[in-house]
């Protein structure tokens, strides 16, 4: 939707009110007994409703689109195809767009017969099992268009759990169409200023006061109240905790012995008002730990970049140590490069208790050092 101001010499302050109207729909396509498939396939065709004189359907190569591109071979190519019965409408060709990505099955004409976002994904009965490629801005589209190298096969096929669950997949379609536009001339308004977003801070209240709290952190002999519907939604450790038959479930607390009462309140901040807290060297790997333990992604992120960009001399075996117990590979390799050719590391006391209590990580490291030679 949009609102221009329209203002000539001599008149009254007048406003162009435009409304873009767009249409949403989706398309479902089930395909049994899937590792079968060796030929192109279509599915039916679908409209956006009874009044759509367009026909939409999607296309599949289940051994990639090789007579288009041989670099497909070994890869699932999926397109979305429209056609219509209408004449296109005006020519136009500077919108229409092929590259490595997005690619044509057919050429044909430039004539656009549809303007369309949309988004092709491969998924199971799992909605966190998902591939999905999208087409994210207004595409003018002239025949069938989608992806030469979609998935790869071999992937799929080896998450048999996953996208091939009981050797069905599932391809669905979400399309966006632009509709008719209407503009109308009005009298200037004087729309107010949305108001700042304070849901992050609304949230925070529920940690202040523990009125609405059904849960208890039990820390270091401190209780530190909760919502377990917050912390659910949050945290997929949590919600496992709640959702099964476990103690904390049952007994409404969750008892917390290796991580220390402040980094947990900090990290229940995050979990309530998704802001990351101010990280410093006090607090950045105690949160680091505790966000990998509670599958906190964004904030073990957050706080692996913060301990990367403050390694020292006298850090980096902690910060080492800390990378390969959470696995934390780019963090672990950041550091390593860190330390090559900085002897007085392996100098350090630091170094000696690696050797005792990581004797593979100390020999990577011996290998990075001794690499820069």
């Amino acid at each position: 939707m949009s609102l221009s101001k329209v203002s000539k010499p001599g008149s009254n302050d007048k406003s162009t009110f435009t409304e873009i109207e767009t249409i949403s729909f989706s398309h479902e396509w089930i395909i049994k007994n899937f590792s079968l498939c060796n030929r192109r396939m279509e599915s039916t065709n679908f409209k956006s409703d009874d009044n759509d004189d367009r026909d939409w359907n999607l296309v599949l190569y289940p051994n990639g689109n090789t007579k288009r591109d041989n670099k497909c071979k070994g890869y699932l190519s999926i397109f979305l195809g429209v056609t219509s019965k209408k004449p296109p409408e005006e020519q136009d060709t500077d919108e229409f767009e092929s590259d490595s990505d997005t690619e044509c099955v057919s050429m044909s004409t430039v004539k656009p017969i549809a303007k369309v976002v949309y988004t092709i994904s491969v998924r199971n009965s799992d909605p966190k099992k998902t591939r999905s490629l999208s087409i994210t801005k207004l595409h003018k589209m002239t025949a069938a268009q989608g992806w030469c190298q979609f998935m790869n096969r071999e992937l799929l096929f080896k998450d048999i759990d996953g996208f091939l669950k009981d050797d069905t997949l599932i391809i669905q379609c979400d399309i966006k169409l632009q509709g008719s536009i209407s503009t109308t001339s009005c009298s200037n308004i004087n729309f107010p200023k949305t108001s700042v977003s304070c849901l992050s801070e609304d949230l925070k209240t529920l940690l202040i006061g523990s009125n609405f709290s059904d849960v208890t952190l039990s820390v270091s002999g401190q209780k530190v109240a909760a919502n377990k519907c917050i912390l659910a939604a949050r945290s997929p450790v949590f919600r496992a905790m709640f959702e099964n038959d476990c103690v904390e479930a049952k007994s409404g607390s969750v008892n917390i012995e290796d991580i220390d009462v402040d980094i947990v309140e900090q990290m229940l901040q995050y979990i309530y008002t998704d802001v990351v807290p101010d990280l410093s060297v006090d607090n950045a790997a105690g949160l680091f730990a505790a966000a990998d333990k509670y599958c906190l992604i964004r904030l073990k992120e957050s706080c692996g970049m913060y301990l990367a960009s403050s390694l020292t001399v006298d850090n980096c075996i902690s910060v080492l140590m800390l990378a390969d117990l959470h696995s934390a590979e780019h963090l672990k390799s950041l550091t390593l490069e860190f330390i090559k050719g900085k002897s007085s590391v392996i100098d350090s006391e630091e170094w000696k208790n690696m050797i005792d209590q990581k004797p593979q990580l100390a020999t990577d490291l011996c290998r990075a050092f001794y690499a820069k030679k």
